[in-house]
């Protein structure tokens, strides 16, 4: 992606990946029109929002290690010669595993249904972690999987949600065209985790974020409404706009994989009533919360 913005009141950052809009109705416009770029170069993009900017592009795992081994705030960077560090990608990686094959895996139920739906057992089970995070049953919290969205204003729900009004959101764009081949429609969760094992005994790193998304998956209701795909935080110690960082630097043109376009602080009550008209409720996203039985995976 290798996209101008389209306002000249638009702030772009020294390096050109964040774009500060001067106004919500700006921020709305910038997002329209690279909805529109991708369009026209027809390449595929996704989309988060993060309802505060120092949030970290990191998935739910990675934040608890964090927060509750470390004892750090999640969004704060581990000292650059530990977190690449051997001794760190190993903490990372047997705690994963541990939890992803010792402590909990899919049940006996979704495990049958795989026989004969031909569903990954192990994607539906960290999906519905992922969409029902009470239903978490470790004391290791979360997933490997980010979720990202196909539709914008899925994102924009997400970076004014729960949002303080002095607070500067953000929605994330990833050109998932210019990061290459990272598609899996076949290659399922479960042949992910063995390779991980064989990488984590070889202390070999485990590559480039992955993007699943099943041929065949079990109905949710709230990641339909959500349009919900998902990344693979493959190496746990970097977060996703790091690793893609990465990755441009060794193409070495002027395209980017990520774009950040800011949500203006003082603009939360703005934000309400354009989400409200545009259909973005908190209903429409969330649209089991009530239910007595939300379960539709397990």
């Amino acid at each position: 992606m290798n996209v101008l913005p389209s306002l000249q009141t638009t702030i772009v950052s020294s390096m050109g990946g964040e774009w500060e809009p001067a106004s919500f109705s700006d921020f709305i416009a910038e997002l329209v029109h690279i909805q529109n770029q991708c369009a026209m170069l027809n390449h595929y993009a996704l989309y988060r929002g993060h309802a505060r900017v120092a949030w970290r592009l990191d998935s739910t795992f990675a934040r608890f290690v964090k927060s509750h081994i470390l004892g750090i705030n999640s969004s704060d960077l581990i000292r650059d010669e530990y977190r690449q560090s051997i001794d760190y990608h190993r903490l990372l990686s047997s705690l994963f595993l541990c939890k992803f094959g010792t402590l909990t895996g899919p049940s006996a139920e979704l495990v049958q249904l795989s026989k004969e739906n031909d569903i990954d057992p192990w994607f539906e089970w960290m999906k519905h972690i992922q969409q029902y995070p009470d239903n978490d049953i470790t004391n290791l919290h979360g997933t490997f999987l980010i979720d990202w969205t196909q539709d914008w204003k899925i994102a924009v729900f997400f970076a004014n949600y729960k949002r303080p009004d002095n607070e500067i959101g953000a929605v994330y764009v990833a050109d998932m065209t210019q990061a290459g081949s990272i598609l899996h429609r076949d290659l399922t969760v479960g042949e992910i985790l063995d390779r991980m094992y064989d990488a984590f005994l070889k202390d070999q790193p485990y590559g480039c974020p992955l993007i699943f998304f099943p041929r065949q998956q079990i109905s949710c209701q709230r990641a339909t409404n959500q349009d919900a795909i998902y990344i693979a935080q493959m190496d746990l110690r970097n977060d996703l706009a790091e690793q893609w960082d990465l990755m441009d630097k060794e193409r070495g043109d002027d395209s980017r994989i990520l774009l950040r376009i800011l949500l203006p602080r003082g603009t939360k009550q703005e934000a309400e009533a354009w989400l409200f008209d545009h259909g973005m409720t908190e209903e429409y996203i969330y649209p089991d919360r009530n239910s007595d039985n939300p379960n539709e995976s397990n």
